[in-house]
């Protein structure tokens, strides 16, 4: 059973990645600007939903992050999979960019 769960939360990041990011972002960003903005250590008001849709892993990751922590519980099953995710995809792809 729980490797169907962290399947279903598998798709489920997959699309929510993939799937209208903007509206994410424009949906949620009250809630969870702050939040990302410590996260990725960007200035409060200054990474727009545009940019940040477009141009930053750490901000497209903490919005899901954040979402998720802010609808549902966490789920256990979840924890893998963001780490995997800021391991392997947000550092690099931040790092590279910035570089």
């Amino acid at each position: 059973f729980s490797v169907i769960l962290q399947l279903s939360w598998g798709a489920l990041l997959a699309l929510l990645l993939l799937v209208q990011p903007f509206y994410l972002l424009s949906v949620f960003w009250p809630w969870c600007e702050s939040e990302i903005a410590e996260k990725c250590q960007l200035p409060v008001g200054e990474c727009s939903v545009k940019v940040c849709a477009t141009g930053q892993w750490c901000t497209i990751i903490s919005m899901l992050e954040c979402v998720l922590m802010h609808t549902y519980a966490w789920p256990d099953a979840f924890e893998g999979v963001r780490d995997v995710l800021w391991a392997h995809v947000v550092v690099p792809a931040d790092s590279f960019r910035s570089a």
